[in-house]
């Protein structure tokens, strides 16, 4: 786009917007040389118009890790009436990787043409070699979104003052199960040149992992004599997304954390000084040992009486490093679990207990848990019984409480004489010939109910 003057008579501010947003994305960013002046957004048309857009992008390329410098003024309209021009501009990648850092921290670069910021407003960073875009963004509602930016590069060292593997791109490679220190260090600018990127507020590490649901074992120690800043460190995949919780070298001075990586290929560990202003150069120490996949397994079903509890034992392997589990029941009015595996029955009916491994993602087993009712009194419906030959009467026990689970109803029919009368596993009782016998009821408990049959 050639740059245009603006040109129209005086008139009253405009009242009407045209909604350009979505002309000009990432996509179809139209491409803009280094050194020249490009226009962002669209000047006001006439009087009675402005142009309003959300976002507007252009695109460049460096050869070479360079220093940039983003140039931004939105003109002063030329003519009495026009609105202000105000335009926010910042520097992107569209990959998301991090491979920009800026020299006077600015992330985004506001431009007004009024009272509040006049002229041009420039930029610094520090890029590796690639593709970038200057992403535009009008400044608000009710003003003309238009101004011009230039982009020029200069070629800069590889570690821009700081350490080579301070990007993801430029990440160190390691070995497991292998001893590493750095450091990481923050030295602003000095005296002798103000202009001196000398910040080092990250270090990147990449490893393979070479199989699916390996477990890793990361230790991560900082030195500690009082002045240190306080370092995290993040495993990341090959995407630059973080695996899991971050290790937070502040309260602790060293800690250890398992991760279950699922799937084999590579991946990232990143340490951050993250107080950066606070303390001095901070030495590290880091190693990530590989583990075996980490399995845990568990009794498919287990049961326990209404009041009592079971304790549930599940295998994990392999046994080192020492692993802890976090349990959890599906339903706590059935059944609770203790830290250590301890259910207790709470009402008859079906739960299911989880462990989990802490630390390894998506490594958990489950056992089915029935909670039963047991029976508290038993009783018979008869304790004599008095039969002619050949006729039947059944038998039946009341089990109280009236909830008592069916596995407790399950009795056991016994008859002392079958040649005067015989029982059937329901309790039904057959006269066979003039005497007597005893009829017994025996409970999966082991308590014995009789009834004493005489046949006539």
């Amino acid at each position: 786009m050639a740059v245009s003057v603006l040109q129209a008579p005086a008139v009253a501010h405009a009242a009407n917007y045209i909604d350009r947003s979505g002309e000009v994305t990432v996509l179809n960013a139209p491409t803009m040389a280094l050194g020249v002046p490009a226009e962002f957004g669209w000047p006001q048309p006439d009087a009675s118009n402005y142009y309003e857009f959300q976002d507007y992008y252009q695109k460049f390329t460096v050869a070479s890790t360079s220093e940039l410098t983003v140039t931004v003024q939105a003109p002063q309209p030329a003519v009495a009436g026009y609105l202000p021009n105000r335009l926010v501009v910042s520097l992107v990648t569209p990959s998301g990787v991090d491979r920009i850092r800026t020299v006077d921290k600015k992330d985004s670069v506001e431009v007004k043409s009024d009272s509040l910021v006049l002229g041009t407003v420039t930029a610094q960073y520090k890029v590796f070699p690639g593709t970038y875009f200057i992403k535009g963004v009008q400044w608000s509602n009710g003003y003309n979104g238009y101004g011009l930016v230039t982009v020029t590069a200069t070629p800069a060292p590889e570690d821009f003052g700081g350490e080579p593997n301070d990007q993801q791109v430029d990440a160190n490679a390691i070995s497991l199960n292998t001893d590493y220190s750095g450091t990481i260090g923050y030295h602003g600018k000095t005296t002798a040149d103000p202009e001196k990127f000398s910040q080092d507020w990250y270090d990147w590490y990449k490893f393979t992992v070479p199989k699916n649901n390996y477990g890793l074992n990361i230790t991560f120690a900082r030195t500690n004599d009082g002045k240190e800043i306080n370092l995290n460190g993040y495993l990341k995949n090959d995407q630059g997304s973080t695996q899991g919780e971050a290790i937070s070298l502040k309260a602790s001075y060293s800690l250890t954390k398992l991760y279950n990586v699922e799937t084999a290929g590579t991946y990232y560990f990143q340490v951050y000084g993250w107080s950066m202003a606070n303390g001095d150069t901070t030495e590290y120490t880091l190693r990530i040992d590989g583990v075996e996949p980490t399995t845990i397994t568990m009794a498919a079903k287990a049961s326990v009486d209404k009041g009592k509890t079971v304790t549930l034992k599940p295998t994990v392997k392999p046994a080192t490093p020492a692993r802890t589990l976090t349990w959890k029941s599906s339903d706590t009015s059935i059944a609770t679990v203790t830290t250590a595996g301890v259910v207790k029955g709470v009402k008859a009916g079906t739960a299911t207990v989880t462990a989990t491994v802490n630390g390894v993602s998506n490594t958990s087993a489950s056992t089915t848990v029935t909670v039963y009712q047991p029976a508290k009194t038993f009783k018979l419906s008869k304790t004599k019984l008095t039969l002619k030959k050949g006729k039947k009467a059944t038998l039946s026990v009341k089990f109280t409480p009236a909830d008592t689970s069916s596995k407790y109803k399950k009795l056991k029919w016994k008859s002392s004489n079958t040649k005067i009368a015989t029982v059937n596993s329901k309790g039904k009782v057959t006269a066979k010939k003039k005497g007597k016998a005893t009829i017994t009821a025996t409970t999966t408990t082991g308590k014995k109910l009789t009834c004493k049959v005489t046949v006539k």
